[in-house]
């Protein structure tokens, strides 16, 4: 693959992130309000409340990558994000596979930038 085609590839699933995140954003706090509306008695039991913390976290995280991921920073945090991602199906694990697929790329894995480095203006 060409380095062009590796940072159209990066482009694509930074964007697919970022429109990913926000869906997870609103299906679960969607998800959130109808399950607050269906209890007849009394507050959401412990387990359903972190249970939509941890859905709303996740979406938060995705949306982030999807940043990370245009700027071309923190691969590791990105690489830990889209393995942890995989576990929403299906389209977590779409994402989150052709995102791990891509970040294995020597090309793409070199186009990050480093802790000390700046990023130049050819790079976006």
């Amino acid at each position: 693959m060409t380095n062009e085609t590796d940072k159209t590839h990066v482009r694509v699933l930074s964007v697919l992130h970022i429109v990913a995140g926000l869906f997870f954003f609103v299906t679960s706090l969607g998800q959130f309000l109808l399950a607050k509306n269906a209890v007849i008695v009394g507050p959401l039991p412990t387990f359903i409340s972190f249970l939509f913390a941890s859905m709303l976290i996740m979406s938060l995280l995705v949306f982030v990558v999807g940043i990370l991921l245009y700027t071309r920073r923190m691969y590791w945090f990105c690489f830990t994000v889209a393995a942890i991602e995989c576990l929403i199906v299906p389209l977590g694990t779409v994402i989150g596979v052709l995102t791990l697929v891509v970040l294995m790329r020597p090309s793409v894995t070199d186009g990050f930038v480093s802790k000390n480095a700046e990023p130049t203006a050819g790079d976006g």
